[in-house]
């Protein structure tokens, strides 16, 4: 009886020892990992638990895609390395293997992809050895998130503006209507392209300029006796607004004058141009007069009325609209700009010749011209993060002065972000 145990005892633990010595325990560090796709590729560290390599003299380790468990395709990642030697296991003996997973850039909207990784043992006849690893966990389960777009403006090149204008006539801040704007930006950055330039399309209104100069003044004739009379004099407080709608476009040449430039790429820095302007601007004028309460004044008058005294009639208010067209040919101008990845600050400063031709009103089709000497002057600030914009701009003439003043804030939009809008709403495949 006791033989029959012992021999029974002996085979268990000589196959217990043999089962032990046929089996290696290799296993990711982790079952689950996400990463996010964008326009640059990323790098993620894969950490491989190696406990014990029994077994596998002469073999080696594969990382490879489970297509039957992935939807992410195999051409957008790499894993570096993918195999494993029996020399880099012995060496990982106990230890941890790095492999490095590299997702491909993209800038299209998909969905979550899953791809899933497990591990492969082979001796060196090529047969599957991956029975026989008893670690824990031998699947990686990726979720590869979808580029998302960055609310950060990634240049300030092509833009487009949507906000509203600020009319502080009066020490009043409110905003009034729409401004709109588009503006691109070609800057002058190597030895073959010597000449850029900035082309900018707008809408705005310009502040309220009020004029309470003016009095109207008027006569009024009351009757004592056959031989006096009163003379009332009436002086009402005129009041003139004027406001300007403006749609206008205007293009610069912009010549690097080379000053402050530390490198030839010039990215981020400081820049100053010579930069003549053609601008023609469409400004539709609308002036309201209005009246104050009357201030009287009365004379006493020995004589009698004057025989082509008129009555005294309300004054009412009113309102003319007129239409503006003017050319502006700046032959002197400079182009300030000083943007890098957080701000975006553009100076233009022009004073040349002006030509204006003005509508009697909004349905003359005759016009008077008017020749003068003008300068403009525009700031605008972009913060790249928000696309907040502010502008300011200022313009008047030599001769004939006639002040505009515009002051806009609004969202600063990159022209590709556009794109977006003609995509299929549908994911990829």
């Amino acid at each position: 009886m006791r033989k029959p145990l012992l021999i029974f005892s002996f085979c268990f633990v000589l196959g217990f020892s043999l089962y032990a010595q046929d089996n290696h325990v290799i296993s990711f560090a982790s079952d689950s990992l996400k990463v996010s796709r964008g326009k640059s590729k990323a790098i993620i560290e894969i950490d491989i638990n190696v406990q014990t390599i029994v077994g596998l003299d002469s073999c080696s380790l594969n990382v490879v895609q489970d297509l039957t468990k992935s939807d992410f395709p195999s051409s957008s990642f790499t894993v570096t390395p993918s195999i494993f030697k029996s020399d880099q296991l012995k060496a990982a003996n106990g230890g941890v293997l790095k492999a490095f997973l590299t997702v491909k850039p993209d800038t299209l909207v998909d969905r979550d992809r899953s791809l899933v990784l497990k591990l492969i043992t082979k001796n060196a006849k090529g047969e599957d050895l991956s029975e026989k690893n008893k670690g824990t966990i031998s699947s990686l389960h990726i979720t590869v998130k979808p580029f998302a777009k960055s609310e950060k403006l990634e240049g300030f090149n092509h833009l487009a503006y949507v906000g509203t204008n600020f009319d502080l006539a009066e020490g009043k801040i409110e905003s009034k209507n729409l401004f709109f704007a588009a503006n691109i930006l070609k800057r002058p950055r190597t030895p073959d392209n010597k000449t850029g330039f900035y082309l900018s399309i707008y809408g705005n209104r310009a502040m309220t300029i009020t004029d309470s100069s003016r009095i109207a003044e008027r006569y009024d004739f009351q009757a004592l006796t056959d031989s006096t009379y009163n003379r009332i004099t009436i002086n009402n407080e005129m009041l003139v607004e004027r406001t300007s709608d403006n749609i206008g476009a205007y293009i610069s040449p912009l010549f690097d004058l080379k000053l402050f430039h530390k490198s030839e790429k010039r990215a981020n820095d400081f820049a100053l141009y010579y930069a003549p302007s053609l601008e023609f601007v469409w400004r539709r004028t609308v002036e309201h007069i209005s009246f104050g309460d009357p201030v009287r004044d009365t004379l006493l008058v020995n004589g009698t009325i004057p025989t082509n005294a008129q009555p005294v009639r309300p004054l009412r208010s009113s309102a003319q609209a007129y239409n503006e067209y003017m050319f502006n040919a700046g032959f002197v101008g400079l182009f300030m700009v000083l943007e890098n990845k957080n701000l975006s600050v553009r100076v233009h400063g022009s004073v040349g010749y002006s030509n204006l031709y003005t509508a009697a009103n909004s349905r003359s089709t005759n016009f008077d011209q008017q020749q003068d000497i003008f300068f403009t002057g525009r700031a605008w600030i972009t913060e790249a993060t928000t696309g907040i914009t502010l502008q300011a701009e200022v313009n008047n003439t030599l001769n004939n002065p006639r002040p505009f003043f515009v002051a806009t804030l609004s969202k600063a939009i990159n022209f590709k972000d556009l794109s977006g809008i003609f995509k299929p709403i549908t994911t990829r495949d």
